[in-house]
């Protein structure tokens, strides 16, 4: 498999899992359970360096990703796709 195409689908898997994460909190679950770190593997895949600016990296990186909470996964409108997109071009920016 390509390296864009695994960063596509584990990105989908971070903004779903994202989503489920806040969704559980907003209900008041306990959602430490359910959080997977695949942050790093995704900035392994392309290929980031963590040394510099690691703090600032990941704010940025979680600010796109929790677009995907407003997102309706439900409806075919493109929505995940174009943030999936954006969060790759913000990677390959790095």
């Amino acid at each position: 498999m390509k390296r864009n195409k695994k960063l596509k689908k584990i990105i989908v898997s971070e903004i779903i899992n994202t989503k489920l994460i806040f969704s559980l909190d907003n209900i008041g679950m306990e959602t430490n359970h359910y959080v997977i770190d695949i942050s790093d593997v995704i900035f392994d895949i392309a290929k980031i360096s963590m040394k510099k600016r690691r703090d600032k990296l990941y704010d940025d990186y979680f600010n796109l990703i929790k677009k995907g909470i407003y997102i309706d996964t439900r409806i075919e409108d493109n929505k995940l796709d174009k943030l999936i997109d954006e969060v790759i071009l913000f990677l390959k920016s790095l």
